[in-house]
């Protein structure tokens, strides 16, 4: 172009928008080198990925994470940091973000280049160069340590909740979990009108065996006599130990005779326990709930099981 044609306003003009430009052309410059700084010094890993999830940048922190350096990253595949399990769910994540225009996060599980699997936190979002391209822009979090905690306190919560309901020698549930049970199912028995029974199960002589055998001996029979109650009666019925050498059997929506079939069972399988030569039998008071209370229930399973002792112990009476 031939500048001296231009009237002097035009030249200011020309001017003023060469300066506008160069101005615009330094503050990208600049913008530019601080994100390069920002993303330098960010605590977190930073990965940025074409459409294909090509490594264009990565940050020192994402490299640690994974154990790479930076010249072994970029112009790869992010596939390199992904499980066999789960390559094709994070590539199928990758794309929908990119052709959405959208952004991401989830937990998934990578591997690093020792090998070692571990859990990160991932935020992707996608952004678009001046040229329109898309790409991806990932922060990473390793959440390791944190999932590992998680874990073992969620086990430690089931294991405090097991042992709040559990009786310590016998494994079956405690007093206070077994009569629990027996108020839910009395209170579903009366809402739904449906057959309950319970069976309060006695050890005989089993004071008199601690006294002779050692109270180590009268444990283990006691420990056995549960595990015997507990294998035979269904997977619906529930067993605990309501106190000293008392067993509580719940039989929900059975009546009295498939209630007595069980029980006779439970009966016979103990007789068959041989331990430090000690015959093991029990006795067992068997009820059918009318319209009693949960007490009321635990009353009338006693007075059967005080028959069933008077009469000579080792039996069950209904």
């Amino acid at each position: 172009m031939d500048y001296s044609l231009l009237t002097k306003e035009e030249l200011v003009t020309r001017l003023l928008q060469a300066e506008e430009t160069l101005n615009r052309l330094r503050f990208r410059d600049e913008s530019e080198c601080k994100l390069k700084k920002i993303l330098h010094c960010a605590p977190v890993g930073i990965c940025i990925t074409d459409e294909q999830g090509v490594y264009e940048d990565v940050n020192p922190a994402y490299c640690s994470i994974y154990g790479y350096e930076k010249e072994e990253l970029i112009g790869r595949s992010f596939a390199i940091v992904c499980t066999d399990d789960n390559r094709e769910s994070v590539f199928a994540a990758y794309g929908s973000i990119i052709s959405n225009r959208s952004e991401r996060s989830d937990e998934w599980e990578v591997v690093r280049k020792d090998g070692r699997k571990i859990i990160v936190y991932a935020k992707t979002m996608s952004i678009c160069e001046n040229d329109g391209r898309p790409k991806n822009v990932t922060f990473v979090i390793d959440i390791t340590a944190r999932k590992k905690y998680e874990a073992e306190l969620l086990l430690n919560n089931r294991l405090l909740q097991r042992q709040a309901v559990t009786d310590s020698l016998t494994g079956l549930l405690n007093h206070g979990a077994i009569f629990n049970a027996l108020e839910v199912e009395v209170i579903q028995s009366s809402g739904s009108r449906k057959e309950l029974c319970i069976l309060l199960l006695d050890v005989d002589n089993l004071i008199n065996i601690n006294e002779e055998y050692g109270h180590i001996v009268g444990d283990s029979i006691l420990m056995s006599v549960s595990q015997v109650v507990y294998s035979t009666v269904r997977k619906e019925d529930i067993v605990g130990r309501y106190g000293g050498k008392r067993l509580l059997i719940i039989f929900p929506d059975t009546d009295l005779a498939s209630a007595r079939s069980i029980a006779e069972n439970v009966w016979r399988k103990v007789q068959q326990i041989a331990e430090y030569e000690v015959h093991v039998s029990v006795s067992g008071g068997l009820i059918q709930r009318s319209d009693e209370t949960s007490l009321d229930v635990i009353r009338k399973a006693e007075a059967q099981l005080h028959k069933a002792k008077m009469s000579g112990m080792n039996r069950i009476v209904s």
